[in-house]
């Protein structure tokens, strides 16, 4: 089953943010997290990026995560008076009549 068919958004960590050596250990990236909302993926992220001293490209891209967090960014109304460009095909040409009321209502809800 495709995580677009439940509304939940996995985490893909970006190598240089965290440990190498974890993601080998959890079996090359298989295992990441799942959220329900962008909230929780940025807590998320918050939680595995840092510095990895065994693990030397994690403390070159150390200089990348801001101080405070990705938390510090998310803001409710960030997209207020913002155009955004919605790609639809070939992305819904495929879409059942379910798939697509759906994303026009969370577009609705962009909006």
């Amino acid at each position: 089953m495709s995580h677009s068919n439940h509304r939940v958004i996995c985490c893909f960590e970006t190598l240089l943010l965290n440990s190498r050596t974890i993601n080998s250990f959890l079996g090359c990236g298989w295992n990441r997290p799942i959220c329900r909302t962008v909230s929780d993926a940025v807590y998320v992220l918050d939680a595995i990026v840092g510095i990895d001293y065994h693990d030397h490209a994690t403390q070159e891209a150390a200089k990348y995560i801001p101080h405070g967090g990705y938390k510090q960014f998310l803001k409710r109304h960030a997209l207020k008076g913002k155009r955004l460009g919605i790609v639809r095909n070939p992305f819904l040409s495929s879409a059942s009549e379910s798939e697509s009321q759906a994303f026009e209502h969370h577009l609705q809800t962009l909006r």
